[in-house]
């Protein structure tokens, strides 16, 4: 299976840069009381959440919105991961990017 930006993503953050980031994101979440899911069920959520309303898994099994968490607090496991805290640094860096091609 060829690797996609997303597969890598939620295998090697520390490709993107974002490791420390990461870890600051989750410890503002409870302590997962489920197993992580695997990187096929992660992307099909985070590809699904633009698309839809699917909902997806939270960090203690219960179902919420794949950019929420449930009802009992846990986010789900892509908030969890930082998935979203990672798609808008890099709109804000392409943002930033283009403003300085712009600029000048």
């Amino acid at each position: 299976m060829a690797h996609d930006y997303m597969t890598l993503f939620f295998d090697r953050p520390s490709m993107f840069g974002f490791e420390k980031r990461l870890k600051k994101i989750a410890k503002q979440w409870p302590e997962p009381t489920m197993d992580r899911p695997d990187t096929e069920d992660l992307c099909w959520w985070a590809r699904t959440w633009a698309a839809s309303s699917k909902n997806c898994e939270a960090t203690d099994g219960c179902l919420c919105a794949p950019d929420g968490k449930c009802q009992h607090g846990y986010p789900s496991w892509v908030v969890y991961l930082g998935w979203f805290t990672m798609l808008d640094e890099v709109r804000q860096r392409k943002e930033e990017k283009k403003e300085g091609i712009n600029g000048q």
